[in-house]
C-alpha cells in the first residue's frame, strides 16, 4: 500500500498543478498531446504528460529528501535518544539502528499494529514532502516563464505569475501539513517506544548487537 501510495500521491499532486498551470503552458502541452482538455476532469487525457513529470520527480529524489530533512530528523530523534539512553552513545545515527529497530517491530504483532498506523500517517507525511517539491519546481518554472513573457511584452504574462502565486500558496500548505503530520507521527512513535522498551528491551539489545538484519 505504501509503495503504491508513494506513486499515486505525486500523480494527483502533479495533476492538480497541471490544472493550475498558466494557459500558455496548457496551450504548449496541446501541441504535443492534442487530446488534452483542461476544462473537464478526465484522467486519461492527462496521464501521458504526468507519467513524464512523475518520473522527473523521482529523479529529483535527493531534492525531495533535502526539502524534508528537518521533519525527518525530528521524527527519528526520539527513537535515537531512547536507544542511546538504553544502549549507549555509539547508536547515534538512524542508519545504525534502523534495521534492528524494524526487526523487533516486525516480530511482534502489537508493535506491527502500531507500525501500520505510523505507515498510514507516513503516506500523508511524505505526500506533503511531494507537494513541497512540486510547489518549488512549478513556482520556479512559472516565475521564469512570467519573467520571459514580461520581457517579450506578451499579453498573457500575468497568467504565469498568477500560477506562480498559486504554487507559493501550495508551498505554504505543504509546510503547515508537514508540521501537523510530523506532530502526529511523533505521538504515534512515542506510543510505540513506550510499548517496545518495557516489553522488548532484550530483543532490541540482541538485534543491535548482532547487527540485524
Amino acid at each position: 500500500m505504501q509503495t503504491t501510495g508513494n506513486f499515486i500521491i505525486p500523480y494527483f499532486i502533479y495533476l492538480l498543478f497541471i490544472y493550475l498551470s498558466p494557459t500558455p503552458f496548457q496551450a504548449w502541452l496541446r501541441t504535443f498531446f492534442p487530446a488534452l482538455e483542461f476544462d473537464v476532469v478526465d484522467l486519461k487525457k492527462v496521464i501521458l504528460p504526468l507519467v513524464a513529470v512523475v518520473i522527473t520527480h523521482y529523479l529529483l529524489f535527493e531534492w525531495r529528501r533535502k526539502s524534508n530533512i528537518l521533519f525527518f530528523n525530528r521524527v527519528n530523534e526520539p527513537i535515537l535518544d531512547r536507544i542511546k539512553n538504553e544502549r549507549g552513545a555509539e547508536f547515534d545515527s538512524w542508519p545504525r539502528v534502523r534495521h534492528a529497530f524494524y526487526h523487533v517491530i516486525d516480530n511482534d504483532n502489537s508493535l506491527t499494529y502500531l507500525s501500520d498506523r505510523i505507515k498510514h500517517n507516513g503516506l500523508v507525511w511524505f505526500g506533503f514532502a511531494d507537494l513541497r517539491l512540486a510547489s518549488v519546481l512549478t513556482f520556479v518554472a512559472w516565475a521564469l516563464g512570467g519573467s520571459v513573457a514580461y520581457l517579450l511584452n506578451a499579453a498573457d504574462f500575468s497568467e504565469w505569475f498568477q500560477s506562480a502565486l498559486l504554487s507559493m500558496a501550495m508551498l505554504i500548505v505543504s509546510a503547515v501539513g508537514s508540521e501537523l503530520s510530523t506532530r502526529r507521527h511523533l505521538q504515534l512513535i512515542d506510543e510505540q517506544l513506550n510499548q517496545m522498551f518495557p516489553l522488548h528491551k532484550e530483543a532490541l539489545r540482541q538485534a543491535l548487537t548482532t547487527g540485524r538484519p
